[in-house]
């Protein structure tokens, strides 16, 4: 039975992987239905094995069989091995000259006994069939009404994702100017759709084990991140005001005002001044 369920697994797999690719050629199409025919036999194989080993199955066949099988040998036991196989195969019609052979051998009752438990077997084999079809039926729609709700489910997810996504977008977009769009800018909302495109399919998409943890590291990483991006923002603009002072209040040769406290001294680069400011900034806030 574990190896039925591994090629039924097996085959419902390259199905979905086929039924994926949008551009499929005839032959795929023809492969796919046949896998598909393939998945369905192993189905009912398997519904056919499950039932089997049920207390219900033994009670209303093996045990039947059995009996009957019983009473072919108390009744013909030299030809027993020949009358239990037709009754387990229920094979009478194909193996009619070899039964005919031995019910030669056999009187009149006799014959009309084994034909008899030959007939109940035969009736047997025929409730069976019908009844494993009926199962394997219930089985099949169980699996339709399974994958249906299945479907549902994942739109109504999906559409429940999409919904929040828009909301959250938009919040976003207050805090993120790149996630706003600009009118008339192509490129610029170009560039915005691909990255909320690729936002979608970090939660869409199946990734490698490595790929989603760097994902999940970026993502909880993300509000660090911000905060020092504010954080030099403020101090490039607290730099560039102070330059704009020491352009300003530059001393000549004539003399001139006194430097304000904090204004950078007289020859400072950028570079130097940037790493002095931020220390200040540092130290301020501890």
């Amino acid at each position: 039975m574990g190896e039925l369920r591994k090629r039924r697994d097996a085959a419902e797999a390259r199905v979905k992987e086929l039924e994926n690719n949008l551009n499929m050629t005839k032959a795929q199409l023809a492969q796919v239905k046949a896998l598909e025919k393939e998945r369905d036999d192993l189905n009912s194989q398997l519904s056919q094995v499950a039932y089997e080993r049920t207390p219900q199955y033994r009670a209303e066949f093996t045990d039947k069989f059995a009996r009957i099988n019983a009473k072919l040998k108390e009744l013909a036991p030299e030809h027993a091995s020949l009358l239990t196989s037709i009754v387990n195969d229920n094979s009478m019609s194909t193996r009619r000259a070899e039964l005919d052979d031995v019910l030669q051998n056999m009187t009149t009752s006799q014959n009309g006994l084994v034909l008899s438990y030959l007939k109940d077997a035969a009736d047997l084999h025929q409730v069976r069939t019908e009844r494993l079809t009926k199962i394997s039926e219930q089985r099949a729609q169980s699996e339709l009404i399974a994958e249906a709700n299945a479907k549902a489910a994942a739109e109504q997810a999906a559409a429940a994702f999409e919904d929040a996504f828009s909301r959250q977008t938009e919040v976003f977009s207050k805090g993120f100017g790149f996630l706003q769009l600009k009118d008339g800018d192509t490129e610029w909302n170009t560039q915005r759709e691909q990255i909320l495109q690729d936002a979608r399919s970090y939660v869409t998409q199946q990734f490698a084990a490595d790929d989603l943890a760097q994902i999940a590291l970026w993502a909880a990483s993300g509000p660090q991140l911000y905060a020092q991006v504010k954080q030099l923002m403020a101090l490039t603009a607290k730099l560039t005001a102070q330059n704009k002072e020491l352009s300003e209040a530059q001393p000549t040769l004539a003399g001139g005002a006194a430097p304000k406290p904090g204004t950078p001294p007289a020859g400072e680069d950028f570079k130097t001044a940037y790493f002095r400011i931020k220390s200040e900034g540092l130290q301020q806030g501890s």
